[in-house]
């Protein structure tokens, strides 16, 4: 086994100046510098196969899908504007230019005439606005629509098409641009979150009703698209296949096909990486011990953007009070956790704010919510709070591992203040349907769930891509904000946040919004993950990210030697 670790300033900060700040933050224009996706291709021999495994996705349509493993398969078969791969900053890839002007109230993106669909068909400026479109109109339910709601238009948007919002115009075929209400420094990194927003071939989808799409066979069977892979199957509990685009010359991919198994199981997945079965697979800590000797991997382990949280529903009586969900936080080791369960690779988080340009790598807050089993008990007091006035049910994803032994031990500390519930294992659909569909069989738009554990995003590379998690606009299902979550201070902060380049400006706004979510406590912020790789070393110039998402949106870049 072959160990890497890249725990440079770079890397660390993990889009912030050193890479997005120059790249999209920049007072000149806040798009200069970015790189081609096809530059940063490297020539290398073409031919052979790498295998990852997976989970089944919940679906393949970059209007639904809020996976980012989901979106780098997306952005391997549609092509994005830009797209997030290993590196920290974005990189152009449907666009080859970017100009904004210097107010940030407009940016406008001009298309590589060179690429097109995979069935002939030429990529327009026609199929970014339609994408958008559909983004944006409500019977679609994308969660991409409260993302785009300062394009001017766009909140009033009545479905009548395209021209309707305002702000979304195309001057010939190969230029697009957007007008915002307010400015918006960060929207090039909006864009990019988790791995790219994949634009859909107009003339493919154009007939399908928005309301229709979600469950439309095309939203796991994206056969067109405009990306360096081309969609061969996807078969329930079996696996996702791609080739290579062989349309472009020369080949912007480098492997012949790209093999995605279904393997829900992680000791299943390690032993399949062990055996030379699958190339690549995500870590937990637990599985580094058992790759000691193993001379055929490498382990990778970076710093991430992600973190672990504990998400209750604030829209259930059991979490309405801000001093319940404060005593959540004070009833658990999290740095006990992180040392001795994680073996020091988590690190403990007070908020959202963490990595990017923070000094002490996340944002002060006023009173971190440390470990105090007698606080929580008082807090829980203060509040009349009893457990045994609710029926609460955390919902997980059972993987026979870690998780698993994480969530036994805090529902142990949680029980010790007197906070008990039931533990559910669910799948990933039922899961998805719960949580992020956020309309239950019963019509409510509030979930249908008290309590569950979220992993992921990519909170670090920006303050403004939390937005998407807690303002009032990002309620489910038009947003990420599971918790159902509202400040109307917290709503204009991000506003503010991203309306300024300035750094200084950025880090004083997102300070006070730090402030704010240590006093509501929306969420029990527990650690920002590691980004642990184990990979085949017949896979060269694997590069690990921060974000799970992103290892599928690089494989364009690698190559085999056996």
């Amino acid at each position: 086994m072959h160990s890497h670790h890249r725990f440079t300033r770079r890397r660390l900060l993990a889009t912030g100046a050193a890479a997005t700040g120059a790249a999209v933050l920049g007072k000149a224009g806040f798009a200069p510098g970015l790189v081609s996706a096809q530059e940063a291709t490297p020539v290398a021999p073409l031919g052979g196969d790498v295998r990852l495994a997976r989970s089944n996705p919940s679906s393949l349509n970059p209007l639904f899908s809020t996976a980012g493993i989901d979106q780098g398969v997306e952005t391997q078969i549609y092509g994005a504007l830009v797209i997030m791969t290993y590196e920290v900053a974005p990189q152009l890839d449907l666009a080859k230019s970017i100009d904004a002007t210097p107010d940030a109230l407009s940016f406008t993106f001009t298309l590589d005439e060179t690429r097109g669909f995979s069935d002939g068909k030429p990529l327009t400026s026609a199929d970014v606005l339609f994408t958008f479109e559909r983004a944006i109109n409500p019977p679609t339910g994308s969660f991409w629509r409260s993302r785009f709601l300062n394009i001017q238009g766009a909140e009033e948007y009545d479905g009548s098409g395209p021209e309707a919002i305002t702000g979304m115009t195309a001057p010939d075929e190969q230029t697009v641009s957007f007008s915002f209400i307010k400015p918006d420094a960060t929207f090039v990194v909006l864009l990019g979150d988790f791995a790219g927003f994949c634009v859909l071939p107009k003339h493919i989808w154009e007939g399908i009703a928005p309301e229709e799409l979600l469950d439309h066979p095309y939203s796991l069977a994206p056969t067109i698209g405009a990306g360096p892979f081309i969609f061969n199957e996807y078969i329930s509990d079996q696996h996702i296949s791609l080739s290579r685009n062989n349309s472009y010359d020369p080949p912007r991919a480098n492997i012949d096909n790209l093999l995605l198994t279904i393997v829900p199981s992680s000791a299943t997945q390690q032993a399949q990486l062990i055996a030379g079965e699958i190339d690549i697979k995500g870590l937990t800590v637990t599985d580094i011990p058992s790759l000691d000797g193993q001379d055929h991997l490498s382990v990778f382990n970076d710093p991430s953007v992600q973190l672990r949280s504990l998400v209750p529903n604030l829209s259930r009586p059991a979490f309405a009070d801000k001093r319940v969900r404060q005593a959540l936080s004070h009833a658990l080791d999290r740095e006990g956790l992180a040392q001795e369960l994680y073996q020091g690779y988590a690190t403990t988080i007070e908020s959202p704010f963490f990595a990017w340009e923070w000094p002490d790598g996340q944002a002060p807050v006023p009173e971190p919510r440390g470990y105090d089993p007698d606080k929580a008990r008082a807090l829980l007091a203060e509040a009349g709070w009893n457990a045994s006035d609710f029926n609460i049910q955390f919902h997980y994803i059972p993987d026979s591992g870690f998780d698993d032994t994480l969530l036994t031990v805090i529902q142990d500390m949680y029980s010790e203040v007197g906070i008990t519930y039931e533990l559910v294992q669910v799948d990933v659909t039922e899961y998805n349907n719960r949580v992020i569909a956020g309309a239950p069989a019963d019509g409510s738009a509030t979930g249908d769930f008290d309590f569950v554990l979220l992993s992921g995003g990519v909170m670090g590379g920006d303050p403004n891509l939390t937005a998407r998690y807690f303002d009032t606009a990002s309620k489910v299902p038009f947003g990420a904000n599971y918790a159902h979550y509202s400040n109307a201070r917290l709503d204009e902060l991000y506003i503010l946040g991203r309306g300024t380049t300035d750094i200084e400006e950025r880090m004083g706004i997102y300070t006070e919004a730090a402030a704010i979510m240590n006093d509501e406590a929306p969420w029990v912020f527990l650690f920002r993950l590691p980004a642990l790789y184990g990979v085949n070393n017949r896979v060269k110039n694997f590069n690990s990210p921060g974000h799970v998402g992103r290892v599928v949106s690089s494989a364009h870049t690698w190559w085999i030697e056996e």
